[in-house]
């Protein structure tokens, strides 16, 4: 490997997205381990052209999923000239010495190639492009999995003495929060759906009998004394 004066000349990044937009090969009986693995390099090659890379895959997802992954780690620093590729926006992308930008146009792109590719190996697919509703992020993710590994090891210390675990899964703040503000939505949409039906309801007005005889006398004077509107008065 060339060396190029700059100070971040050993820098290695990690391209990875989130676990819900992890570019996961699901479980599938005409993939394997060699299949995903050969994917994986061809994907490589073919998007991080003249960058030194590693192309590890693992036959098991988090949590014991099942589910065929790869993770490529590059090196920023590019060795080699390349060609223009689409997700590129300057002149230095190309360039041996420069380094590999990891923008949003270019994660757009990679995504948009994994779903395609998903598509012709004829793969379960997620949808990269819109993420998931719920945005968890990736340092949620991971203080959910603490804390559910902690709750499980407090409630197995609890089976030892026969007691009842009080909570078997673990919530973060943001989760607590999301519950709540859900919630609050769908009670909210239902007191308006309730009040748009009782206004849609016409009400019929109330007949009004008179209280005695006297009382529907004067109204049926009252009415036959009333002027009637026309032009002309009549006496």
């Amino acid at each position: 490997m060339k060396k190029y004066n700059t100070p971040h000349r050993r820098r290695v990044i990690k391209t990875r997205l989130t676990e819900e937009e992890y570019a996961e090969f699901a479980e599938h009986v005409t993939l394997t381990v060699d299949r995903a693995q050969q994917l994986g390099e061809q994907f490589c090659k073919e998007h991080f052209p003249g960058h030194q890379a590693l192309v590890c895959t693992h036959p098991d997802g988090h949590n014991h999923s099942g589910n065929i992954h790869v993770h490529i780690v590059i090196n920023s620093l590019r060795i080699a000239e390349v060609p223009l590729l689409p997700y590129m926006e300057r002149p230095a992308d190309t360039r041996e010495g420069c380094k590999h930008r990891c923008t949003d146009a270019a994660m757009e792109y990679f995504k948009a190639e994994v779903m395609e590719m998903w598509h012709w190996e004829n793969l379960y697919q997620i949808d990269l492009l819109n993420g998931s509703k719920s945005r968890v992020t990736e340092r949620e993710y991971w203080a959910k999995r603490k804390g559910q590994a902690a709750l499980d090891k407090e409630n197995a210390s609890h089976a030892a003495t026969e007691e009842l675990p009080k909570q078997t899964k673990f919530e973060t703040d943001k989760e607590k929060l999301r519950r709540t503000i859900r919630a609050a939505i769908l009670e909210a949409l239902t007191i308006n759906a309730q009040n748009a039906a009782g206004a849609a309801e016409t009400l019929t007005p109330k007949q009004e009998y008179p209280r005695s005889i006297k009382d529907r006398l004067q109204r049926n004077e009252a009415s036959v004394n009333t002027p009637k509107q026309d032009s002309v008065q009549r006496w």
